[in-house]
């Protein structure tokens, strides 16, 4: 077990070293920024970078359940790692465009950090499929919010929504491929932490962020609503692991009650 998700590590971490590696300040061109774009454009690259913000607390809790059993622990490092590049990428067109402060995003930044983080998960498994489901949610986000700048005319915040998408599709991948080995290990315990990731989940915006609902109104005409989730998210992501939602309706039953309730930042649960 431990061979296959070293394995399945190595060769995402080269593939990423060959083909996904991206500068922040070398490849993206600042100089082809619009500082004239709509407010919900600016409004929505904010949310992004708040969310990035408040990772580090969210990175501790999932160091957390990786300790629960076999789980690739450095690929969580450079998952995170990337995430801060993101952040900063937000961070950097938010500034260079004069629509936000550096004093203004250093105070938000702070503000995320402080909160609470409940996570959804508690193993390492839980953690996995969780990843798979998320990061596939932040590619289609981030892919449509790529077209939006695009016809904004703004080439540089379509390149950052651009390399991010392609790490997120890149994330999501590798969740997926790990929740594979897991359940060729053990179909039945990797079926039941699914179900409970499912019955719990929540994005890490609304753990993280006190005000996720008001900017996510902006996000979500532009984007991802739950149709768009289930369609292109869900629904797919199963599908492509052999998992039915009846088989995870049955290892739900056999959770028995319900042992931890979902954080209080919640929206309902998936169907």
């Amino acid at each position: 077990m431990h061979a296959r998700l070293y394995e399945l590590y190595r060769t995402s971490f080269e593939k990423a070293e060959r083909e996904r590696r991206w500068s922040v300040f070398e490849d993206v061109p600042w100089d082809r920024a619009k500082k004239d774009v709509s407010e919900s454009i600016v409004s929505s690259a904010e949310t992004f970078f708040c969310m990035h913000a408040a990772l580090p607390e969210f990175v501790a809790r999932a160091m957390e359940a990786a300790r629960s059993g076999p789980f690739p622990t450095w690929y969580l490092t450079a998952w995170a790692y990337e995430k801060s590049r993101h952040q900063l990428a937000l961070s950097e067109w938010l500034a260079r465009t004069g629509r936000r402060s550096r004093d203004t995003l250093a105070t938000l930044e702070q503000r995320a950090l402080g909160a609470g983080c409940d996570v959804p998960f508690a193993t390492g498994r839980q953690l996995v499929f969780y990843g798979a489901i998320q990061e596939m949610a932040s590619f289609v986000t981030y892919a449509k919010h790529r077209e939006i700048a695009r016809a904004s005319g703004d080439e540089c915040l379509r390149t950052i929504y651009d390399f991010l998408a392609r790490d997120e599709i890149a994330h999501a991948r590798f969740f997926e491929a790990t929740t594979r080995i897991y359940l060729e290990e053990d179909r039945e315990g990797t079926a039941r932490d699914m179900a409970a990731v499912v019955e719990r989940f929540v994005s890490p915006g609304e753990l993280l962020l006190a005000d996720y609902e008001e900017r996510m109104l902006t996000v979500r005409e532009a984007s991802i609503d739950r149709t768009v989730f289930i369609q292109r998210v869900y629904a797919p992501l199963l599908k492509r692991l052999g998992v039915t939602r009846r088989e995870l309706t049955l290892a739900r039953i056999d959770l028995g009650p319900r042992s931890t309730p979902r954080p209080q930042a919640a929206s309902p649960s998936l169907p």
